[in-house]
């Protein structure tokens, strides 16, 4: 019996301990973490019906450019750095891969399968007869 009350007592303590650091870390928490709380409780969430609605008008399709402002966005189009043309061209990029190509045929071994008579071999080996129902 004595032990029994002992033991209580001993887990008594270790809880309360364990309450107060819980109440410690929340003392010392970040000044985010209580907005983080929230948004995990799942408050402050907009409601669907709070959304806006599209504006129809801006969604439509624009009518064909002027010729006047296809030659503005083609010069925008052209002073921007990156509408720039790529440096290599069709025949430096072929012989790239022909360079990698050749280094990895280099570096891939010869191949050493096995012969049909080695394969007829480790097959009469394996080849165990099992029971079968």
């Amino acid at each position: 019996m004595r032990i029994a009350l002992i033991l209580t007592f001993v887990l008594l303590s270790s809880c309360a301990g364990s309450f107060d650091r819980v109440r410690e870390l929340r003392e010392q928490a970040p000044e985010w973490y209580a907005a983080r709380q929230v948004e995990f409780q799942g408050e402050d969430y907009p409601r669907i019906r709070d959304i806006p609605l599209v504006d129809v008008e801006a969604t439509r399709i624009r009518q064909p450019l002027s010729p006047e402002e296809v030659i503005d966005a083609r010069e925008r189009f052209a002073a921007n750095e990156r509408s720039s043309l790529p440096e290599e061209d069709a025949a430096d990029l072929q012989a790239w891969v022909n360079d990698v190509q050749s280094y990895f045929e280099e570096s891939v071994p010869e191949v050493d399968f096995l012969t049909d008579d080695e394969i007829q071999v480790l097959k009469e080996r394996f080849d165990v007869a099992r029971a079968r129902l």
